[in-house]
């Protein structure tokens, strides 16, 4: 025998389905950005580290470089990073390609995605589009640190001293002492 469903009861089914949908996407959303607010810090500090800091500078001067550099939005700091020849043609044409990304999620996304919440081929089609921009977006951030590695260790800085250093800071925003 089939069971039919209160209509009352089957709309509150498919307002429960829209909700965890909607949970879904503005998760991913969130994580996305996040990773791209990260991709956008580490091309500025990197920006400052390879083309504008200059050695014995000191770390006040440092933090003035990185404050300005991250005072831009992601747009120019790529164009930076490409003049510098900081970038190479492939990486920038990546970054290119992420920044629309970038963008369109900003600034377009919830117009073009809205059936995402109610339709699942709607929903795989953003929550794939998602993941691969957290994982290009991530694949860039890896290309910069080994960027910045590279022109660290060129100028007399080892490996371990970077990882000692960044594992300090690591453990120093972990318990919330920072300075």
């Amino acid at each position: 025998m089939t069971q039919t469903l209160d209509p009352q009861l089957e709309e509150l089914i498919k307002y429960f389905d829209s909700a965890e949908r909607l949970q879904l996407v503005a998760t991913r959303i969130g994580l996305a950005l996040w990773q791209l607010q990260d991709l956008e810090a580490s091309s500025a500090m990197c920006f400052a580290m390879v083309a504008k800091a200059t050695k014995g500078m000191g770390i006040a001067t440092g933090y003035a470089l990185l404050k300005e550099a991250r005072s831009k939005t992601f747009g120019p700091t790529i164009e930076q990073l490409a003049k510098h020849g900081i970038l190479s043609p492939e990486l920038v044409r990546r970054f290119d390609a992420l920044r629309e990304e970038r963008n369109w999620l900003v600034h377009r996304s919830q117009d073009d995605s809205r059936g995402a919440v109610h339709n699942d081929q709607a929903m795989r089609k953003l929550v794939l589009r998602l993941e691969s921009m957290k994982k290009e977006a991530l694949a860039l951030h890896q290309a910069l640190q080994e960027i910045a590695m590279r022109h660290a260790t060129k100028h007399g800085i080892s490996r371990e001293e970077i990882m000692a250093r960044a594992n300090k800071t690591l453990a120093e925003w972990r318990s919330g002492q920072v300075g």
